[in-house]
């Protein structure tokens, strides 16, 4: 076991130190022109993977601003629990690294990850030049989960875009099955653009001839966007229809919780319809309707087994998730977009009233009162003003501001350890947030904290101060969402292949 540990934390550590996306954004933000694309081709050819093997994967491709994790991950529980061998590719990781890239929805052992991880850096460090320098984090990985589909002979290959989609290295495969865009919101506005039309014409830059693209409703200038390059493309577009729209759709419990991933799982049924079309035909029309506008794939039946089975089992953690420990109950969700934070608050204050209503009433008749901490963090080049606006009404009796490291220093050897951005960085982005937060809300106590694990210890001994029931939000980053599932149940996401 030690001789395993320490081969995977070497990868690790190698991997740590590898340049991450922070240049490639930073890069884009001034207009410097990224090579992505053509080196990642460079060092799939080093590995011996050609774009054939690459087609070969059967790839699902999903681009977006939200719910694009969760969108894949319903159509892989689909597949799997239909008999196919899945690969799932997906970021960022919430615990460890190895939840990126994942076998028949589990992440890949420390084992195997340490042995592809040392047989792809090897072949990548020999054959980097001057214009193809060593891949950074984030294409390191992309690349490398390429390789592991391939060697392990994967039936489908469901693809997660990171940024964007026209350079998003993932971007490389030339004829996938089916193409996704989710729903489109502002993010990474530096290298997007500021326009909800020029992020969906770099999302549709995943689009390819011939290749039917589906997509879920969409603001109008986004939509426009999407219909323009499909036909600038010749890929067919679909738009698939509303939640409620299927037959038997009201009694599928979701294994995704919350509203939003409705629009999700409708999109995920289409995708897997396209891919299972595809496979027994491979050259069919689709049979497409049009009823109230929608274009859609026919006869779907959610009361199938195969949909319904894999969309109830769906497991994708960190969105509307709750994690109890004794007196204290932890609602997370990863939002960290002004649509998805409004979302998260409507999800948790009703979570909050139904877990008001199951209180049990002390003697004299009056329940508890129940005490409400939100914990914050947002990173990037995102506002935290419209997120933590839309925080009012939550009534929250304190708000914890934190950084996202898990711990005050920073391990080389860890999952968890963000190396790009500088302590003092983090602390300034910290600061910023809570003193956003006090002008919106200056009746609110705020703390500001170091790390995470100092976030916890506060709202422990707050419990012990209080003595009540406390009922815990965190959200603003998928990292600070990742760093709580860590410590308070550390093997949630760890089960491995």
């Amino acid at each position: 076991m030690d001789k395993l540990q320490s081969a995977y934390t070497l990868a690790i550590e190698r991997l740590n130190r590898l340049q991450s996306n922070a240049d490639y954004l930073k890069n884009a933000a001034f207009g410097k022109k990224s090579n992505s694309l053509e080196k990642t081709n460079h060092f799939l050819r080093a590995l011996g993977i050609k774009p054939e093997h690459l087609n070969r994967l059967m790839v699902i491709h999903v681009a977006g601003t939200k719910g694009k994790g969760s969108t894949c991950a319903f159509a892989e529980s689909i597949l799997r629990l239909n008999g196919y061998k899945t690969g799932f590719y997906s970021s960022p990781h919430l615990v460890v690294v190895r939840e990126r890239i994942r076998i028949n929805g589990q992440p890949i052992s420390e084992d195997k990850f340490a042995r592809y991880f040392n047989h792809v850096y090897n072949i990548l460090e020999a054959n980097k030049t001057d214009e193809f320098k060593m891949p950074g984090y984030f294409n390191f990985l992309t690349i490398m989960a390429f390789y592991v589909f391939v060697q392990e002979n994967v039936d489908v290959a469901i693809m997660e875009v990171g940024i964007g989609g026209t350079l998003d290295c993932t971007n490389v495969v030339e004829k996938p099955i089916v193409t996704g865009v989710t729903s489109l919101d502002f993010d990474h506005c530096r290298l997007l653009g500021n326009t909800l039309a020029d992020i969906a014409e770099n999302k549709a830059g995943i689009f390819k001839q011939g290749v039917p693209a589906l997509t879920v409703q969409q603001p109008e200038e986004a939509m426009l966007a999407l219909k323009t390059k499909a036909q600038q493309v010749k890929a067919p577009l679909y738009i698939v229809p509303p939640w409620s729209h299927y037959p038997g759709s009201s009694k599928i419990d979701l294994g995704i919780k919350g509203e939003a991933q409705k629009l999700n799982a409708s999109l995920a049924v289409q995708l897997v319809n396209v891919w299972l079309s595809r496979m027994k035909f491979p050259n069919s029309q689709f049979i497409i309707n049009g009823n109230d506008g929608y274009g859609f794939l026919d006869a779907v039946a959610l009361c199938q087994n195969y949909l319904a089975i894999g969309l109830t089992k769906t497991v994708w953690h960190g969105r509307c998730e709750i994690i109890r420990k004794g007196n204290t109950t932890y609602f997370l969700d990863a939002a960290h977009t002004i649509d998805s934070m409004n979302n998260c608050c409507q999800w948790f204050n009703q979570q909050i009233n139904h877990f008001s209503s199951t209180l049990d009433s002390i003697s004299n008749g009056v329940r508890p009162k129940i005490h409400r901490i939100f914990v914050f963090n947002c990173t990037g080049d995102r506002d935290p003003r419209p997120l933590l606006t839309k925080t009012a009404g939550t009534d929250f009796d304190l708000a914890i501001f934190t950084t996202n490291r898990v711990m005050n220093e920073k391990e080389i050897d860890s999952d968890n350890s963000n190396l790009t951005i500088t302590e003092n960085r983090e602390d300034e982005i910290r600061s910023n947030n809570a003193r956003i937060w006090q002008e919106l809300f200056p009746r609110v106590k705020n703390l500001q904290v170091d790390c995470i694990g100092v976030a916890i210890e506060q709202i422990e001994s707050y419990g012990r101060l209080v003595q009540s029931p406390i009922v815990v939000l965190v959200s603003g980053s998928v990292h600070l969402v990742g760093g709580f599932i860590g410590f308070l149940q550390p093997d949630l996401v760890s089960t491995d292949c």
